[in-house]
């Protein structure tokens, strides 16, 4: 069962259920109170929650969420104590966004949290599926990403 937690102009996050996996994707550029609000969302989901694992799909998004950086830093803390403990970053080739998501990935490890970045989204399932921390069964090929709300399979905003 996939459920929407939260769902704004800039990003879609829904939780797997029975993976106790959270998906977010986000697209267009970014602003500052969209994110805030997307966060301040999650992070009472994590407090009501158990999530094993998260993925942060950012291809789409472009614009700089370093003023966010040390915010994240801060409210990492809740999402470890729901049991996260493995985050997969997809990216593109933007360097921009590599660099401050390499920044949220030094961040993850400094929870003893494992976290990788990829570039395609296949990638990503191998990482997480057999992550020692994060044990969650996805079938070989099978993609969460794809099972998110219509707005985010090509039917922009």
């Amino acid at each position: 069962m996939i459920v929407t937690v939260t769902k704004n102009k800039m990003a879609t996050t829904v939780y797997h259920v029975e993976e106790k996996i959270l998906v977010s994707v986000y697209k267009g550029r970014v602003d500052i109170e969209l994110a805030m609000e997307q966060t301040e969302k999650l992070l009472e989901f994590y407090k009501m929650n158990e999530v094993k694992g998260r993925i942060m799909d950012i291809r789409q998004l472009y614009g700089s969420f370093a003023k966010l950086i040390e915010y994240y830093k801060n409210a990492f803390s809740i999402a470890v104590d729901s049991g996260l403990s493995c985050i997969s970053y997809v990216v593109s080739d933007d360097l921009l966004a590599q660099n401050l998501i390499l920044k949220l990935e030094t961040i993850a490890h400094s929870f003893k949290t494992e976290a990788k970045i990829f570039l395609h989204q296949k990638s990503y399932f191998n990482f997480i599926s057999s992550s020692s921390n994060c044990s969650l069964e996805i079938g070989e090929g099978e993609s969460i990403i794809t099972s998110l709300p219509e707005l985010f399979l090509g039917n922009a905003i």
